[in-house]
């Protein structure tokens, strides 16, 4: 992180990220089910943490208007479709 950058303060967390989970569909393998939307819109967040990675089925993703500074973690979001994060 560069240093004129400040520190996160407000890192998503699992239990942040299960409140924002809606649809559940069949994987891309067809062979189980998962949650295929996030919604986090207006939570204060300014850091994706690594809470994402246990949710690699993900289709949408909404985190718009947040803190959010870095988007790299969506690297581990294969699935992605639609992805809002204005």
């Amino acid at each position: 992180m560069p240093e004129d950058e400040p520190e996160p303060t407000n890192i998503l967390k699992e239990e942040i990220a299960a409140e924002g989970l809606s649809v559940v569909a069949q994987t891309a393998s067809g062979l189980s089910y998962a949650f295929t939307c996030l919604d986090l819109e207006e939570k204060a967040i300014d850091d994706m943490g690594v809470a994402l990675r246990c949710y690699e089925h993900l289709r949408s993703f909404n985190m718009s208007k947040n803190e959010l500074r870095s988007f790299d973690e969506l690297i581990h979001l294969p699935y992605l479709q639609n992805v809002n994060v204005s």
